[in-house]
């Protein structure tokens, strides 16, 4: 394995067990609380079976809630009995005229609230005219019966209504720096089933207009629209509290949302069960919960008992005709619930909803214990893999310090070569390392052996013509024989020749390295240029068995014929020189890939395993059968002219003897 995947690879088991830790609890979790939601929904559902829908009243229009009190309230004008459902109180009106209302009952009696904030208090003049007034409707069954309420004076007022007599009343008009207050009273046998009100304000007490109207009313109308009264129904409440489990609050609401019964069982479960588990909950075991939910948990207040109106989102789902599930924090203390509504009714009228409200601080406590075990075995693991990769990268670092020291040691001060680099067996990226610097190091070590050896091939090629000419003067000097002397200067001749074509040879790759760089490069069919170049040399070699292999279409390069025919002159010329008379050389053109390739091989003797140095210039592996002058230039001039048509020019054996390969890129296809 590479050293890239191998550090990829311990990331990723690092990263990879408290991520998948992490997805498991979570995935357990949702599971979970799917199950607690379940189980709440077939709780309901089963009550709301044995209830039947009977139990519910028929939806009937809008609604005024008249709250169960624990004790009988006090006719006076005052509003502090009624402090604890202020924040229940339904609103009228609006601006600076504005009417705040609240029902209660306790026992047969029935009492209405109305906070009436308007800029002043005009009172009713039997002389000046009206003030502000109340009309009041009211119905019970098929009988109703109307009030009008123009107090003089603050203070108790006693009224019946009209027509027969009904129902008889007993207030109290209290006035206050933003309005007035007016408190009301039905004794038992005047209970009504349906209200109605219209509230009058008179702002200016010369003029007695009549400046704005609240309450009960539809299109500024100004007798009241009667609005049914709705109250808890204490044989539903007394049925549903025998019918709900321990350790929950269950309410019964009608179409709007309006409490019909409550139900609320926690204290039982506190009293007759195991002792419960809140005192282990905290805020930082909320807050893991809430992440582990992945979102923050919506804050809600504890619906305190005696609630006249449920509102929330399952709520709102469950009066759509959805059931629905909220899970929610609560503000005053840590911990988590669970409420869940049930709508109530059939597919053709929704009469109201089922809501049940529990404590799911167990299922907190489970998710809390399963993130803290996933944290201690995570950490375990962590110090064993940190373990695990400090020994690697110790490791890793012996290896790199050995492989510094090694090539440290294998070049000395003045730049030559002394040893090489032992050659790793690892498959990674240091192995690597190891094997191309041994390569280097021993490419450099050839190199320098070539340039070493470079003044003995120069010396050995230049003593030849040397000694012949000193000889030849030599001879010169002491002969008088004219034939002697014509064959001295003869000698002389060739010898000063033969250093001539040394020194053409050893400029003639300095001369071709100029030309290239100003040599075009053109699109050629290099099959036909191929068969044209072989039927020329085939007249030249006519002492060796030259066989062409070449496709039967056209193959197009970009290159130099003129250079091009100066490799092959190259390599033909090292072929006929390496084998036999009447030997066989082989001038073969193959196509693969995006590549034209061009190979010669000749029969003869065949090269040595190592073939880096043999493009180099000055190297020859020739023998010594002739006096030409052989500086092994032709296959570095070869070289050169590959790199000048972007080709690769190779050396192998083949089934003859020697082969050179040439590969050169394919012209691109014209555009269509």
């Amino acid at each position: 394995m590479k050293l890239r995947g191998q550090l990829l690879l311990v990331a990723l088991l690092v990263i990879a067990l408290p991520v998948s830790g992490l997805w498991f609890v979570r995935q357990t979790q949702q599971l979970l609380a799917s199950g607690h939601e379940q189980a709440q929904l077939d709780t309901l559902a089963a009550l709301a079976t044995t209830l039947g829908t009977d139990s519910w009243p028929e939806p009937e229009g809008p609604a005024l809630y008249v709250h169960d009190v624990p004790r009988a309230v006090i006719l006076d004008g005052h509003a502090d009995d009624w402090r604890p459902w202020m924040d229940q109180s339904l609103s009228f009106g609006g601006g600076d005229h504005r009417v705040e209302f609240l029902g209660a009952r306790h026992g047969r009696g029935t009492w209405f609230l109305f906070l009436v904030r308007d800029r002043r208090l005009v009172l009713n003049d039997p002389l000046a005219g009206p003030g502000d007034r109340i009309r009041l409707g009211f119905g019970a069954g098929d009988r109703t019966g109307e009030i009008e309420l123009a107090p003089l004076a603050p203070g108790f007022i006693e009224a019946r209504g009209q027509p027969q007599d009904w129902p008889r009343l007993q207030a109290w008009l209290q006035p206050r720096t933003d309005g007035w207050t007016l408190e009301l009273y039905l004794p038992p046998g005047n209970a009504p089933d349906r209200l109605g009100f219209v509230i009058s304000h008179v702002d200016d007490p010369v003029s007695r207009r009549v400046a704005a109207q609240s309450g009960t009313i539809r299109d500024a109308q100004p007798a009241p629209e009667l609005m049914r009264l709705v109250a808890r129904d204490r044989d539903l409440e007394q049925r549903l509290t025998q019918l709900t489990p321990l350790g929950v609050r269950v309410w019964a609401t009608d179409a709007e949302g309006w409490v019909l019964a409550e139900a609320d069982r926690r204290g039982d479960q506190a009293n007759r069960g195991p002792a419960s588990e809140s005192a282990e909950v905290s805020w930082w075991r909320t807050l893991l919960f809430e992440r582990v939910l992945r979102d923050r948990l919506r804050e809600a207040e504890l619906r305190p008992r005696q609630l006249g109106r449920l509102h929330g989102p399952e709520i709102d789902s469950a009066l759509d005709g959805v059931p629905g599930f909220d899970w929610h924090g609560l503000k005053d203390r840590p911990g988590v619930q669970l409420s869940v509504a049930l709508p109530v009714g059939n597919d053709r009228q929704l009469k109201g909803a089922l809501v049940m409200e529990r404590d799911a601080d167990a299922l907190l406590l489970l998710t809390n214990r399963a993130v803290a075990q996933l944290a201690g075995t995570s950490l375990v693991a962590l110090t064993v893999i940190a373990l695990g990769l400090f020994g690697y990268a110790a490791w890793l670092s012996e290896r790199i310090r050995r492989l510094r020291n090694a090539a440290e040691t294998a070049v000395a001060d003045d730049g030559r070569v002394v040893s090489s680099v032992p050659a790793s067996t690892t498959t990674d990226e240091v192995g690597d390392l190891g094997r191309s610097l041994a390569e280097l190091l021993a490419r450099l070590q050839a190199q320098q052996d070539y340039l070493r050896t470079l003044a003995d091939r120069l010396a050995h090629e230049l003593r030849t013509p040397l000694a012949a000419i000193r000889s030849s003067l030599d001879n010169l000097e002491a002969s008088r024989d004219p034939g002697q002397v014509a064959a001295y200067s003869q000698r002389a001749r060739e010898g000063s020749e033969r250093l001539n074509r040394i020194f053409q040879a050893m400029s003639q790759a300095a001369r071709i390295e100029d030309s290239l760089a100003d040599e075009p490069l053109t699109e050629l069919d290099l099959n036909e240029f191929v068969r044209a170049y072989f039927d020329t040399i085939s007249q030249v070699y006519e002492n060796r068995q030259l066989v062409l292999e070449a496709p039967d279409h056209a193959v197009r390069v970009r290159a130099s014929a003129d250079l091009l025919a100066q490799l092959l002159d190259k390599l033909i010329d090292n072929a006929v020189d390496f084998s036999p008379v009447g030997g066989r050389i082989e001038l073969k053109l193959t196509v693969a890939g995006d590549q034209a390739r061009l190979s010669v091989e000749n029969a003869g003797s065949r090269l040595p395993a190592d073939t880096r140095t043999l493009f180099n210039s000055m190297v020859s592996l020739r023998d010594r059968r002739d006096q030409r002058p052989h500086l092994g230039m032709g296959l570095y001039v070869a070289r050169l002219i590959a790199a000048h048509h972007h080709a690769a020019l190779s050396a192998d054996n083949g089934k003859l003897g020697a082969r050179f390969n040439l590969s050169l890129p394919l012209a691109p296809a014209p555009a269509s």
